[in-house]
């Protein structure tokens, strides 16, 4: 029996992904939803939010944490290298699965989550992290679940795409997570990614340039690009008129790093990038 999913071509999709501003704007973002006529794609642990239409799976961890809150009135679409046994855990019907095709490295081998360091326009690593699509395997150096859902968005034909809770991990002061005032998730307080700050750093450096690779690749292709309409720290596609949110001076305001800086995060010089702050507080 084939499974039964909503259209998405030529449909608006909202891509939903568990920021915090999702939480700190959810009366007007409800309101939007609600008032429109849209697909939704939800991004990992977003359900006590919202039910979308389509919930992308990619992290191991992240399912096996919050899987058991999934609704069955999804369309569960899941990375095809995700294994079987993990997904039957918490989930025995049908899904469907995306796929990304296969990065090779410096060394020649395969990596599916590759991000390289600063390229020059040319460049071998320029080359290797171009994005592209074949058919409806995504080409590129993305590591998040939320930029993969945009893209296949797009391949699968939606008509428009729009974003939200696409905060960036640094959009808040490091002194207001490091106090738990704010979250980098809808749920838990402070730094509930895990990770120390300066490579939260890289990895919305990482993110922004993927996001304009990816800018470039749609409006050339597809003929339109993406927005986010909740405040974020990728400001060239935040669009504040759609929700009408004022700008708020407690955020991070971008700064494109220099390739020192940038150097200087990269994961052999982060002794401590996988060291906890206290993320656990994110389940109570």
């Amino acid at each position: 029996m084939k499974l039964k999913c909503k259209k998405i071509k030529g449909e608006h999709v909202i891509v939903v992904a568990p920021g915090y501003n999702f939480l700190r704007y959810k009366d007007k973002i409800s309101k939007f939803i609600e008032e429109n006529n849209f697909v939704i794609f939800g991004c990992q642990n977003i359900i006590e939010m919202i039910i979308p239409d389509y919930h992308f799976w990619s992290d191991h961890t992240r399912w096996e944490e919050f899987g058991h809150l999934i609704n069955e009135k999804s369309t569960f679409v899941f990375s095809k290298i995700f294994p079987e046994n993990k997904i039957r855990e918490h989930w025995k019907g049908k899904y469907l699965t995306f796929e990304k095709g296969e990065i090779k490295d410096k060394h020649n081998k395969t990596n599916h989550w590759l991000v390289a360091k600063p390229f020059r326009l040319n460049s071998k690593e320029a080359k290797r992290c171009r994005i592209y699509h074949k058919g409806e395997t995504m080409f590129g150096c993305i590591r998040d679940i939320g930029t993969l859902a945009v893209f296949w968005a797009f391949i699968k034909g939606a008509r428009k795409v729009t974003m939200i809770g696409f905060d960036g991990y640094t959009f808040y002061l490091k002194k207001d997570l490091d106090d738990e005032k704010v979250s980098q998730h809808f749920y838990g307080l402070g730094h509930t990614d895990g990770f120390i700050y300066n490579w939260e750093r890289k990895q919305d450096w990482d993110r922004y340039r993927t996001f304009r690779l990816l800018h470039k690749y749609c409006k050339k292709t597809f003929g339109f690009s993406f927005e986010i309409i909740t405040p974020t720290v990728y400001d060239k596609f935040y669009n504040s008129s759609v929700l009408n949110i004022e700008t708020d001076d407690n955020f991070t305001k971008w700064k494109e790093p220099t390739k020192d800086e940038y150097e200087k995060l990269k994961i052999k010089n982060l002794k401590e990038k996988n060291k906890l702050i206290n993320y656990k507080k994110r389940n109570k």
